[in-house]
């Protein structure tokens, strides 16, 4: 991140001060209970489980997981989706959950697992479909029901979840991949953007957030619950794609996550997105390219008892592309809604600034920017003039995302204009495609496009695909895409190159006499520079010929030939029948714009029944007719699964500030418990003078410039745009003060926060009446947020003016101001310093007092004893805990720890919290655990709660520190547990009895005392997960715990998803002398399909080596094979490094085996090992020469230096072994 960026994250930075803390530092999740506001409708509710280290609150959904597994082979992509839901509840549930899926994806199977059962989905007419998921709802059967909203929306429907129970949904579709240029590119969506939905409401059907409207009738199908900032769902997705492209893979890359790559074979290779972007907020791609020398032609064909299926792909050659010499005149229409303020504006000037110097002299160009309406650079077309540009681009920096997205008037202003006949009309349009309305906005392109070629450009990680492929298709032009990390350069070139030489136009295809049919897309498109023809179609009989691609190249005729054999019998490919369907399918459903066809309804419902397809008049429906035991008829519980916003776009410029959310998703109650670096924290509203700025949910003010992102604006530039703009709107730009995501997540600003929601509206009440508003103290900020030198005499007369104010408002409003101004290092006038040093003690009331605090500290770093002695003993709270904050500074002596030690008493238990964590994790001040310990264990839990709660984290934060009170501090926690602390406590149900048992298990671990395991043993069977894990990882250190461990654990199926923990457990019991049963345990979970994942492969080491101890032939034997088969590398190296130790008589032929393993490091050990056997049995001349035959990635010293081996062996055989591998061109030494 640069320094800029830096400096505007911090803006509110210390403006606003830790108040209360309550986050737990460990890294077990705290549950509390579910909560949702009274004033807000619990049709969606969700159980608090955390704060991340990055500040975002975990809240907990039915949907846990998705997983992705993808198998590309040349043009096609097999994917399986799994979706994981779980009960946390005690009572049966429905989960709703709004999810996206590629735009060409045929979607062809549906299965619900329950338990061990697959219940397959049937595919029926929606109506149907829905009609019997209802019906099975209402009997109390578990059943599921899929629907598709858009070609790239879908709705997953699942009734009667049990309590605690899981059900896993496996979805299945195919795809074809994109290629142009030589580049595959597969795609797979992760989250439905917002919706902008016009028209007037009419009532609502769905779980969205929307309401439906004449223009939208599904918009609450379309328009998910969506989290806001700070919040995560805890779903988080796995992906895996197993790629054959069949020829050399060259630079396989992700521009939109991490990735793990593992090569194979040659043309194969394994890739997986990192564990730390699992966060489903983004769209996945991957790309690709293979060696040949240049792009070819190709085809596919299926052929069964439904007929034959063909792909045909012609490449067309570049030797014959002139320059295009006819005129252009270039439409360039700019998304500026409120969904691209931010970085997707950002991106899009970026973008057009490279179109802009891209431009013709020849050409003439137009601007046309929409939001809630239209409007435009020029009132006609200029011409590309050094001057139009420098003015267009002057017209480009001020744009800013803000107001609705009213796409219907971009695609009138830039095609109803009138055409001039000698030049070619182009239209750039750049948006994210976050609308509802998209088939009036197709049938409307469809109707008005004439000539014109349209390209979409889709903006920002999580764009609506579906709608910029389908503009570009009915536009007869091409679709790109620009993430908002990405340098838009490339793209911009890449298609400023194409429009300069369309490359072929007229297209056909001449079939050669062949009897296809069905072909589509269609018409066929127009095929630009490098830009291949994919086709789709049927054939009735086998056949070879010759086939034509012909066209028009700037008039002149165009030819490019194929030659095909179409079998009478091929089952290859059979994935192609799918394909071939959903495209008709696409055909048929743009064949209805402008109004709803019955004839084409039926015709697309009878083709997706006839191939099994998903379609918006089919569904897949599964009823799982076996009633759970207990079930009764009553409805269940209707759960939407909320998503997160998509990586970049702004809560805010969509939504307003968060208070102003339509959906009815639980937002959060005041505490939020779990895991953060902190320690504990009490996280309220944040409170900043710029946040307060849009409390009536104005949208953003963008000026910003093209150049590197986020740099700061030209003044003249500034005073232009702030000129065009009303004061009101000027007033309400600074939104992203109020919700800017990276601040919290990057700088901790969730930490600094008011916890006084009076105090909040006081500081509302000073803007209200403020005489400066908009004149000095606006602007001023405006030359905070871009990096401006700010005026020191004028924002030093601005404070003036504040702080002498009679208003006690204005006067907080000023110290809040004069914290700003600190921060950006302005020089402030002494008399202004003097004035919040007086306020802090003597201020007429406690906002003013603890705003003036919250300045001083700022100013002075540390805070002056002689002022902290007098706020220790405010009579406001707030104070006291602003002081509490401040004397963590080790810089304050002895004197801060006595202040700190009267606070820990203090009677409110917010002040007394800070003061504890001021106290143990600032200063470690071992002094206090007495004072900690009468508090944990005799404080009235349920007024005390947050109090409580920080002692304990305060208690382990000394013994962690100070290993000579950590015995003392075990003693303290022992008899904790035997404590009954409340589960649900305060407005916050707060589950301190969960939040204490986790904090006194960590600090037992290792302990091992008799007077611990009775509590400990207890907490082992605890019906909470986590504290339940831990507990059993603890008693792990007991050796009387072995047998209960045994029976409790290692042979409860419960215990599966927790391999670390069960890994912990086998190892603790293979130091126990274990008996036979211990062993057919291993034996059974190591053949167990449930630990045969990645997750499980820790597990899967200790379980092989727990047989290794033993010996057994049997055994040995099972793990050879394993050591064949296992996905893991890690797994198959601790076989083959446990193998060798065995001295079996295979152990020579097993590792020469290894060998054509496909992990280096694997191979590496498997000729080390072979090597020392072959020295070992002295067959060296034999077992050489075999070994010759085995590729190695390593070198002989590597092998037999690096591994101590060549001692073992004669200088003959080393010898030897050197000139073999040399021979094979191996790099020795």
């Amino acid at each position: 991140m640069n320094n800029r960026m830096t400096k505007k994250m911090r803006i509110v930075g210390v403006m606003t001060i830790l108040l209360a803390i309550v986050f737990i530092s460990h890294a077990w999740s705290i549950d509390t209970a579910e909560v949702a506001p009274s004033d807000e409708p619990q049709v969606t509710q969700g159980a608090l489980r955390a704060v991340n280290e990055e500040g975002e609150v975990i809240l907990e959904f039915p949907l846990k997981h998705t997983s992705v597994y993808a198998q590309i082979s040349g043009f096609l992509a097999q994917v399986e989706v799994k979706q994981h839901f779980h009960n946390p509840h005690n009572e049966k549930i429905e989960a709703v959950y709004v999810f996206p899926l590629p735009e060409n994806s045929a979607v062809n199977e549906m299965i619900m697992v329950v338990g061990k059962r697959n219940i397959y989905g049937e595919i029926h007419k929606r109506v149907e479909a829905r009609r019997i998921y209802e019906q099975a709802r209402a009997a109390g059967k578990r059943t599921a029901l899929l629907e598709q909203e858009r070609p790239n929306i879908f709705t997953q429907s699942v009734a009667n979840i049990q309590p605690g129970e899981e059900i896993v949904i496996t979805i299945r579709y195919v795809q074809a991949l994109k290629y142009d240029r030589g580049v595959y590119r597969y795609v797979f969506p992760m989250v439905v953007g917002p919706r902008f939905i016009p028209g007037a409401p009419t009532g609502k059907k769905g779980i969205g957030w929307a309401h439906d409207t004449n223009t939208v009738p599904d918009a609450s199908r379309i328009t998910p619950p969506v989290l806001k900032p700070g919040r995560r769902s805890g779903h988080d997705i796995s992906l895996t794609v197993k790629l054959d492209a069949g020829l050399s893979i060259e630079d396989l890359n992700s521009k939109s996550h991490d990735i793990e790559l593992t090569d194979e074979d040659i043309g194969k290779a394994t890739v997986s997105i990192m564990a730390q972007d699992t966060i489903p907020n983004k769209d996945f791609t991957l790309e690709y390219s293979v060696a040949e020398d240049k792009p070819r032609s190709a085809y596919l064909t299926h052929y069964s008892q439904q007929g034959g299926y063909l792909l045909l792909m012609i490449q067309p050659s570049t030797e014959s592309v002139t320059q295009n010499l006819e005129p252009k005149e270039i439409f360039f229409v700019v998304d500026c809604s409120g969904s691209m303020s931010g970085y997707p504006i950002q991106k899009v000037k970026e973008a057009m600034y490279h179109c802009i110097q891209g431009i013709s002299p020849d050409d003439t160009f137009q601007i046309i920017r929409f939001s809630s309406n239209a409007s435009a650079f020029s009132p006609k077309p200029v011409p590309a003039t050094r001057l139009h540009k420098e003015e267009a681009l002057d017209y480009i920096q001020a744009l800013y995302g803000s107001g609705g997205t009213r796409m219907i008037e971009g695609i009138k202003a830039c095609l109803d204009y009138p055409r001039v006949p000698e030049r070619q009309r182009i239209v750039f349009f750049m948006t994210d495609g976050f609308i509802g309305n998209d088939d009036q906005i197709l049938a409307a392109i469809k109707e008005k496009v004439g000539t014109t070629r349209l390209f979409s450009f889709g903006v920002g990680s999580s764009p609506n695909r579906s709608l910029l492929e389908r503009m570009a298709q009915v536009g007869r032009g091409t679709s790109q895409y620009i993430r908002q990390d990405q340098d838009p350069q490339p793209v911009i070139t890449d298609m400023i190159s194409r429009i300069s030489k369309p490359y072929l136009t007229d297209v056909e295809i001449n079939w050669g006499g062949l009897a296809v049919t069905d072909v589509y897309p269609n018409p066929i498109p127009d095929l630009y520079s490098a830009q291949p023809l994919i086709l789709f179609a049927r054939y009735d009989a086998v056949g070879e010929a010759t086939v034509s691609l012909r066209g028009r190249i700037n008039g002149e005729p165009y030819e490019e030939r194929i030659w095909i054999s179409l079998p009478d019998w091929n089952p290859d490919n059979g994935s192609l029948a799918s394909v071939w369907a959903r495209e008709k399918i696409k055909y048929l459903m743009l064949e209805q714009l402008g109004g709803r066809m019955k004839s084409i309804e039926e015709d697309v419902t009878n083709l997706a029944l006839e191939y099994n397809l998903m379609s918006q008049y089919t569904s897949f429906v599964a009823v799982d007719e076996v009633i759970p035991e207990g079930s009764d008829t009553t409805l269940p519980r209707t759960i939407a699964i909320p998503v997160p916003m998509p990586e970049g776009v702004s809560f805010t410029g969509v939504f307003g500030p968060p208070g102003g959310y339509p959906g009815d998703y639980v937002n959060g109650a005041g505490l939020m418990l779990g895991e953060a670096k902190d320690g504990l924290a009490l996280r309220r509203q944040p409170m900043s003078l710029g946040s307060r700025l849009n409390a009536r949910g104005s949208r953003s003010f963008g000026v910003s410039t093209f150049q590197p992102a986020l740099a700061p604006v030209k003044s003249s530039e500034a005073a232009r745009s702030s000129r065009a703009l009303s004061t009101s709107r000027f007033s309400g730009g600074y939104r992203a003060w109020y919700d800017s995501p990276l601040q919290q997540k990057r700088e901790g600003l969730g930490l600094l926060l008011y916890a006084d929601k009076e105090e909040s509206e006081y500081l509302q009440q000073g803007h209200k009446g403020l005489s400066v508003r908009d004149k000095d103290l606006y602007s001023t900020l405006s030359q905070v947020y871009y990096g401006q030198k700010i005026d020191e005499a004028k924002a030093n007369g601005i404070l003036k003016k504040l702080l002498s104010s009679k208003n006690g408002a204005e006067v907080a409003v000023g110290l809040n101001f004069l914290t700003t101004l600190t921060q950006q290092k302005v020089k402030i006038d002494e008399v202004h310093i003097t004035k919040a040093i007086k306020l802090a003690t003597e201020g007429e009331n406690e906002h003013i007092r603890s705003q003036a605090l919250v300045a001083v500290y700022t100013l002075k770093q540390p805070v002056p004893l002689d002022i902290l002695r007098q706020t220790a003993k405010d009579k406001d709270a707030t104070v006291r805990m602003l002081t509490a904050h401040a004397l963590a500074d080790k810089k304050l002596g002895k004197e801060a720890e006595r202040l700190i030690a009267a606070l820990v008493t203090d009677k409110d238990q917010k002040v007394a919290a800070l003061a504890i964590k001021a106290g143990t994790k600032a200063r470690k001040m071992n002094s206090l655990i007495p004072a900690l310990s009468n508090i944990l264990l005799k404080a009235d839990f349920n007024q005390q709660y947050f109090a409580v709660l920080e002692a304990g984290l305060g208690l382990a934060r000394l013994a962690e520190a100070e290993p000579t009170v950590k015995i003392k501090v075990q003693k303290i926690f022992i008899q904790a547990l035997d404590k009954d602390y409340p589960v649900s406590v305060g407005k916050e149900k707060l589950n301190l009895k969960k939040a204490i048992s986790l904090i006194a298990l960590k600090a037992l671990a290792g302990y091992n005392g008799e007077d611990a395991y009775s509590g400990i043993h207890k907490l082992a069977s605890d019906g909470d997960k986590d504290v339940q894990t831990l507990a059993v990882w603890v008693l792990a250190g007991y050796k009387k715990a072995a047998s209960y461990l045994y029976q409790n654990v290692l042979s409860k199926e419960s215990f599966l998803d927790r391999p670390e923990l069960l890994a912990t457990v086998v190892q603790h019991l293979r130091g126990y002398e274990p008996g036979d049963d211990f062993y057919a345990a291993a034996r059974r979970l190591l053949k167990d399909k449930k630990v045969a994942g990645r997750s499980h492969a820790v597990l899967r080491v200790v379980l092989a080596e727990a047989l290794f101890d033993r010996g057994n032939n049997k055994d040995v034997q099972y793990l050879i094979s394993l050591l064949r088969k296992d996905r893991d590398w890690k797994v198959r190296r601790a076989i083959l490094a446990r193998l060798a130790s065995l001295k079996k008589e295979k152990v020579l032929d097993t590792a020469i085996e290894a060998l054509e393993d496909p992990h280096p490091v694997i191979r590496q050990l498997a000729l080390a090992e072979a090597v020392a056997a072959t020295a070992k049995k002295g067959k060296s001349a034999a077992y050489l020469d075999k070994l010759s035959q085995n590729p190695t990635p390593a070198t002989c010293d590597e092998i037999l230096v690096g591994e101590g081996l060549s001692s073992d062996l004669s200088l003959l055989t080393l010898e030897k072994l050197r000139k073999i591998l040399i021979g094979r061109g191996a790099k020795i030494g």
